[in-house]
């Protein structure tokens, strides 16, 4: 499926399509990222804006690996069912923004105290966004509320925070809305935030093919004094 917008893209030449070379909404270490990743290196993030004590608890960019534990995989289709969902997933989503809360409870994360931190959560799938709502529920956070939405939800967004779960982790190498055709989406669901990405899913099942998650996970071991990727763990 091509959108409108592609469409008049695809119809068009310079200087009616004309590429934006900057940006000042990511903080740098997730606009060079996006960059490098959906880009060819060519946006440019000359807004060196940061939230005050972030980086002592992660980088502004964050995977938290699921690879190692055994229920890491996604929920199984019934016959019944079109969508799929991640348990591990929304656990850990909801576990790091339990130790954000805290930090800024703590005062080593400093936010501005007439705005609350804008937070979104996000996810490629249906059901795993109502799998998120569903844990949030039962949560209360004291310094920020957050919104759980899907990547489509979110296009045009901005926030302060994203949290993206993965979703997808299978045996049969099933990629869905995350394989290679789907690059676009990818790009829209990691740059939605200003300070902050955390990425939650199986950094060995999104290598084991090319696609754009392959692209974030190659350039984050590559940067590593911006990015990092971490063994999750409740």
């Amino acid at each position: 499926m091509t959108t409108l917008f592609q469409y008049f893209a695809n119809c068009t030449d310079t200087p009616v399509k004309h590429l934006l070379r900057e940006q000042y909404r990511m903080t740098p270490a997730i606009g060079n990222m996006i960059s490098a990743c959906f880009y060819g290196g060519k946006l440019l993030s000359p807004s060196d804006h940061a939230l005050p004590g972030y980086s002592q608890i992660n980088k502004p960019v964050l995977w938290l690996d699921t690879s190692t534990q055994p229920t890491r995989r996604e929920s199984e289709l019934t016959a019944t069912e079109t969508s799929i969902s991640n348990p591990l997933e929304s656990k850990l989503a909801m576990h790091r923004l339990n130790v954000i809360d805290q930090a800024i409870g703590k005062k080593v994360i400093a936010v501005p105290a007439d705005k609350p931190l804008d937070v979104l959560v996000i996810a490629p799938y249906g059901r795993q966004v109502e799998e998120l709502k569903r844990r949030l529920a039962s949560i209360k956070f004291k310094h920020f509320t957050p919104q759980v939405l899907s990547v489509d939800a979110v296009q045009g967004r901005e926030c302060d925070l994203a949290v993206f779960s993965v979703t997808r982790s299978n045996t049969r190498g099933r990629f869905g809305f995350l394989g290679q055709p789907y690059w676009r989406r990818i790009n829209v669901a990691l740059s939605r935030a200003r300070y902050g990405l955390i990425i939650v899913g199986d950094a060995g099942f999104c290598r084991s093919k090319p696609g754009a998650l392959r692209d974030v996970l190659d350039y984050m071991s590559g940067h590593p004094e911006e990015c990092e990727i971490r063994d999750a763990y409740l």
